[in-house]
């Protein structure tokens, strides 16, 4: 497997259990794919040690740079990057992997809903059609049990004010008596939920989150008429 040298360029608080990291590519040949990850090796105490990670970048920012969040885990490269990284260390990266992504041909409007950190991927895709398909209809269905943990979600907010082809719903399964305004529903995604928001059948589906979300929107989608080749599952 090719190896390619990522240098840390930037770390943020995301959420109060999430880290925003920025990384500067150094060889040519990086490539990946909007939704895809990579195998990510970090030294820790002398010993080279991998994880995997969703990019949230989009491939086509050419800036030579790509963008992880990564939420606090007893992983030892995220309790690394959480605890000891520092601004200016290189680490070692593959190519984007994994069959799930988006590709332009595959079709004009996409629906992504997510579970917690399983937006990341999504993320990607998301801004690519933002910044790069602006052709494309998205729209990002984001279910978390934290107010305060939903990711990227100013940036979101305020990419489907600027950009008509894009849409975002925010929901919290929570036990919270108050959520901010823009978290529009309480309660998990389900089929109801879905039929609400006229969610289309002809859309390609994309789905990341905890399995046995995954498994019961399979279901619900596939109950609202959307044929299994439409459904796209990133499994961690």
């Amino acid at each position: 497997m090719e190896l390619f040298s990522a240098r840390l360029v930037s770390i943020s608080d995301e959420t109060p259990t999430v880290k925003r990291l920025e990384f500067e590519i150094q060889e040519s040949g990086f490539t990946y794919k909007p939704g895809q990850w990579i195998d990510f090796y970090a030294r820790i105490e002398g010993i080279q040690t991998v994880a995997g990670f969703s990019l949230t970048s989009s491939p086509f920012n050419n800036s030579g740079r790509i963008e992880l969040a990564v939420k606090r885990s007893p992983h030892p490269v995220s309790a690394y990057l959480h605890g000891q990284a520092q601004i200016g260390e290189t680490y070692q990266i593959s190519n984007g992997m994994g069959p799930v992504f988006y590709d332009r041909q595959i079709g004009d409007e996409i629906v992504l809903i997510a579970g917690g950190i399983g937006v990341t991927p999504l993320i990607s895709m998301f801004r690519t059609v933002r910044d790069h398909w602006q052709e494309v209809k998205a729209t990002l269905i984001y279910s978390d049990n934290d107010p305060q943990e939903f990711a990227y979600g100013q940036e979101l907010r305020n990419s489907v004010s600027q950009h008509q082809n894009l849409d975002v719903h925010f929901t919290l399964t929570g036990d919270h008596e108050s959520a901010p305004e823009w978290i529009t529903h309480r309660g998990r995604i389900d089929q109801a939920w879905l039929q609400a928001l006229k969610a289309p059948e002809l859309a390609h589906y994309f789905l990341c989150g905890p399995q046995p979300m995954l498994a019961a929107l399979g279901q619900e989608l596939s109950a609202l008429g959307v044929p299994r080749v439409c459904i796209h599952y990133e499994e961690w």
